[in-house]
């Protein structure tokens, strides 16, 4: 008690503070106040000296390895066949991309002790290099808008060969160019395409010839990027996050992003967009135990600039994301370098475990993988503090790698100030040097105590036989190394050498599966080499065998010397193991290949897989990217055999595949999904209303109705039977919340006249929040105009989260947003009752006449200044809360978005983050979310083709689909092709006017059980 105190006593004193520095910063906007004398310059640290900074866990060893002046500003390395480490230097960050000083560096280890003693400049003339992977003799370089290809052909360490590969990735944000190539074991290069995304052209081959102009772009907006090497095939992947991509051994990707520091990527976009009729849920899924935003635990002080920024920012002087509040503890603000360790230095209960840098507070965090069905749970495995955590603020851990001697090697950029010049105010940048640390830079080895180096190979002149024997080494360096070089010289005496290892059963699976993929590449691989690979003791090798096997059951036979006659063969091997693998994993793979048998292989075995595996929500995505015309034939085999008291069927199952056949429309799949629901009603009427329900709204989501359905008579009998009973349940008070939210969504089926009644009752304050959510969404499925004036007759004793939920319906159709414009400018509606999030929505409704409606209004609106109202409430600072009161104000206020003590959901930022922010930083957050926005919290519009609008932020985007979140936290997949407009409002998804609902006291009780919550 007596800290909480203590605390409320240093924030009084900072408030003072806060004052002093508005009125300066106000009153003279030419000479603004000096704050020099807080900004003192915090000098480096000399490289001799650098390892007594380093606090690093027992059992671990940190050495420096290279260090200026023979590298400087490292961001990423790789290692070539000689053992020669290519050192990309960012020299030209954060704001000298165009002069051009950034380059390649080439470090040697002349004497192999370990330590690099010679450096050479390989390439200069560089913008803003962030990437590097070998190929055949030189190297390909990620140096946005381009990735270059570079080789030194005379042997004297210098590029003579400069080539334009591809071109198209952004530029607009420093902190958002691409990165991170990997190799992966497709043996083709992966990349990160970050936040700044692009549309990507090919430009020359690896000679320099120009190419055809006729290629399209690919976009990798929202998405990760990969190439073949040698053909040169560019397509999107999976991915989309912001700095850093590793593999483990088996193929698995991690990603990070900011504060979201372990993403594990679960399907690969190329199966996503199949199924024209079906769009998937996000790919990728956040898998820290401790949340997005976890808590880190630096050793360093805060920087200077940090505190006076953060005060600034938390008076209201200067805009921006409140961070660390000079408090050690903090959270992870700039993850990056995500990589599982790979190396034979580290013994198995340490190789695969994560590791995620963080470049702001100067740490490396370690995370422990534990398998959860198909998923992955990373969990912290040391206990509030870090792997490493440096007392210097100059480190800054970027990039990581597994080197050849199985170590990891680590990128420090070490630098004075890592952070966008766009969110350093002109009163504190002015007494910064963004520069300083440029001409520095370090490499740091972790290993394990006892660990000792051994002899760099030169594996150039490796015979066929020793570099297909280095396959199954334990180190990635060297299988990765190996799988290259022989990719690189498609070496044909090899074949043999090959197929022995793929089809030795006793062989390490890790080198048979490097070998069946280097086939594969040579297009050498046979069926007895899949079949080889799918019988294996170990699962993970018998998925990849799943994978490969799908070369044969394409139409082309494509990387294959058989032709498609042998498709029968691996088709009936596919078959089997669905029947009898029991692995999920591989299971998992198998619903994805399906999508590559023949039609009547195929609808037998999705038919099997979805009975029997539809439960899991994965394995029922990929069984559905896997339909293509069959989705009514293979829903009609499951309803038919639940008939037959076979086995029950997952729920989402029926529906989902009826979503596919409402988008498909074909009238007679239709006419008899009416009859085969006529005959589900007899035995199972609630089933049959929720899956009516389903087929309507995918019907309208392509504009049709279901009231077309020949005959039409049956179709109106049906309906009129089923909604008189889901009236009748509706109105029952006795029945349970979760029975007659069922019903109440039958009532979406009706004419509005005939439920009108039930559905405005259920919207009052007397109802459970349940019952009224799910009124208003049975409401918006009604496409009569009077749906806008049942919500706004009822409007003054709506709650306000039912509100935020009820305007999100008056903004879904152009005739509902029509009446609601109606009556804000009448005044029957006030304006200060719509969030501004929604009202900066209507100003970008894409009817020109609302539009401009909308945005005549919004001028108008008298908001009232952020700045003042958090000053208003800045005693609540002072205040000690009740925590119990705190918890229902929490419950009621904030859990639609924020997940705190198990209450609550995940969409908004981690309230455990903001916490660690400190109370000022949190007074701001929750009064004025938008004084700066966090791009992954930016709200969007968006239109489909059949006229809805729908607002919410993008949680994900893959080939065929984006996820909206909306503020009321339901997530909608929308297909891409549905899409008709998609625009940035600029805006956080979180409300501003919380202080209409929260007064001083319950803020202080907010506070109070906030601050304290575990």
């Amino acid at each position: 008690m007596q800290m909480k105190r203590l605390f409320g006593l240093i924030i009084l004193a900072l408030v003072v503070e806060f004052f002093q520095d508005v009125q300066a910063v106000s009153d003279s906007p030419t000479d603004p106040v000096d704050f020099s004398k807080e900004l003192s310059r915090i000098d480096p640290v000399e490289s001799n000296l650098a390892s007594a900074t380093m606090r690093v866990k027992p059992g671990f060893h940190f050495s420096l390895v290279a260090a200026e002046p023979l590298v400087a500003s490292p961001v990423a390395m790789a290692w070539d066949e000689r053992g020669r480490l290519y050192v990309v230097e960012m020299r030209g960050y954060s704001e000298h991309r165009d002069d051009k000083i950034s380059r390649i560096r080439l470090l040697v280890d002349e004497n192999d002790d370990g330590l690099y003693d010679l450096a050479t400049i390989f390439a200069d003339g560089l913008l803003w290099p962030t990437a590097v992977t070998c190929w055949n003799g030189g190297i390909f370089v990620a140096d946005a808008p381009d990735i270059l290809y570079l080789k030194d052909v005379d042997g004297d360490g210098v590029a003579e060969v400069r080539h334009r590969i591809f071109s198209g990735f952004g530029v607009g944000n420093v902190q958002g160019l691409l990165n991170s190539f990997a190799w992966g074991f497709d043996d083709r290069i992966h990349g990160s395409a970050s936040s700044n995304g692009g549309e990507i052209v090919r430009v020359t081959d690896l000679e320099g010839k120009p190419v055809s102009a006729e290629a399209s772009a690919v976009n990798v907006r929202g998405r990760d990027f990969s190439f073949d090497p040698e053909t040169l095939d560019f397509r999107a992947e999976t991915g989309g996050a912001q700095h850093g991509l590793g593999f483990d051994d088996w193929g698995r990707k991690f990603v990070c992003h900011n504060s979201d520091h372990a993403i594990r990527c679960m399907a690969e976009d190329r199966y996503l967009a199949r199924n024209p009729f079906y769009a998937p849920p996000p790919a990728k899924v956040s898998i820290a135990a401790d949340g997005p935003q976890a808590p880190i635990y630096r050793s360093s002080p805060v920087e200077p600039w940090r505190i006076v920024r953060t005060r600034l920012r938390a008076s209201g002087a200067v805009p921006g994301i409140l961070e660390g509040g000079g408090r050690a503890a903090g959270y992870f603000t700039s993850a990056t370098g995500i990589m599982p360790v790979r190396g034979d230095a580290f013994g198995p209960n340490l190789l695969g475990m994560l590791l995620i840098g963080d470049v702001g507070s100067n740490v490396i965090h370690r995370k422990a993988l534990r398998t959860e069905g198909l998923g992955q749970v990373a969990e912290r495995i040391d206990v509030e503090s870090e792997l490493v955590a440096s007392t210097d603020i100059w480190f800054r851990p970027a990039q990581f790698a597994n080197g050849p001697d199985g170590a990891i090697y680590v990128a420090d950029v070490y630098r004075e100030v890592i952070e966008h010049p766009n969110s350093l105010p002109p009163v504190i940048k002015k007494h910064l040097d963004l520069d300083s640390g440029r001409d520095r830079g370090r490499i740091w080895r972790l290993v394990p105590e006892g660990w000792t180096h051994r002899k760099t190979l030169d594996i150039r002149g490796a015979s066929s036989e020793e570099k297909v024997t280095m396959l199954s080494h334990p180190n990635a360096w060297h299988r990765e190394s190996a799988s290259r070089l022989l990719h690189e010289q498609n070496d044909l005496s090899a074949e043999e050498l090959l197929r022995n290892l793929v089809r030795n059963r006793s062989a390490v699976p890790l080198g048979r599966m490097h070998a069946a993929y280097l086939l594969h590449g040579m297009k050498r691989l046979l069926v007895d080499d899949v079949l080889a690979c799918l019988g294996s003791e170990e699962p993970m090798l018998r998925m990849h065998g799943v994978r490969l096997s799908e070369v044969f059951l394409n139409d082309r036979g494509e990387g294959s010397q058989e032709l498609p006659l042998t498709t029968t063969e691996m088709a009936e091997a596919i078959r089997v193991m669905v029947e009898n693998e029991q692995n999920s994993a591989v299971r998992y793979q198998l619903a994805f290949t399906l999508g590559m048998l023949p039609e009547h292989v195929r609808f037998h075995a999705l038919t099997a897989m979805l009975m029997r595996d539809g439960a899991d929500r994965w394995i029922r995505m990929a069984a559905f990217t896997s339909l293509k015309s069959d989705s009514f034939q293979v829903f009609k085999a499951i309803l038919m055999r639940s008939f037959e008291q076979q086995p029950s069927v997952d729920d989402a199952v029926l529906s989902g595949l009826l979503a596919q056949v409402g988008m498909k429309a074909n009238p007679s799949e239709l006419s008899e999904m009416i009859e085969l629901l006529e005959s589900l009603k007899t035995n199972r009427p609630d089933q049959a209303t929720a899956l009516l329900v389903e087929l309507k709204r995918s019907l309208a989501s392509k504009g049709r109705f279901l009231a077309d359905i020949q005959p039409t008579t049956r179709t109106e009998s049906l309906v009129k039977e089923l909604v008189a009973r889901a009236l009748e349940i509706a109105c029952d008070g006795k029945e349970s919340i979760e029975t007659r939210c069922s019903a109440i969504r039958g009532l979406s089926l009706g004419n509005m006249d005939d439920v009108r009644n039930i559905l405005v009752t259920n919207l009052s304050s007397s109802q459970s929040r349940e019952i009224a959510t799910t009124s208003l969404e049975a409401m918006d499925a009604h496409v009569e105009g009077t749906v806008a004036e049942d919500i706004l007759s009822v409007w003054s004793s709506l709650s306000p989260e039912i509100r935020r939920r009820a305007s999100e319906v008056l903004l879904g159709q152009s005739q509902r947003v029509a009446l609601l414009l109606d009556a804000l400018e009448s005044g029957r509606l006030p304006v200060a009752d719509l969030e501004r999030l929604h009202l900066e929505s209507l100003t970008r409704y894409p009817d020109v006449a609302l539009r401009e409606r909308a945005t005549r209004l919004l001028s108008k609106a008298n908001e009232p200044q952020r700045g003042k109202v958090v000053e208003s409430y800045r005693e609540v600072l002072e205040k000690r809360g009740d925590r119990a009161s705190g918890k229902i104000v929490f419950e009621k206020n904030c859990s639609t978005c924020h997940r705190v003590e198990g209450i609550g959901n995940e969409i908004g930022p981690n309230v455990a983050a903001m916490k660690a922010r400190g109370a000022e930083s949190l007074l701001v957050n929750v009064l004025d979310p938008n004084r700066e926005v966090h791009p992954q919290y930016l709200a969007y519009v968006v239109v489909t083709q059949d006229g809805r609008v729908r607002s919410g932020l993008i949680s994900s985007e893959s080939a065929a689909s984006l996820t909206l979140r909306t503020s009321d936290g339901r997530e909608e997949t929308i297909a891409r092709d549905s899409l008709e407009h998609l625009q940035s409002t600029g805006k956080s998804l979180m409300p501003e006017g919380l202080e209409k609902q929260i007064d001083s006291k319950s803020m202080a009780d907010l506070f109070e059980f906030l601050l304290s919550a575990g």
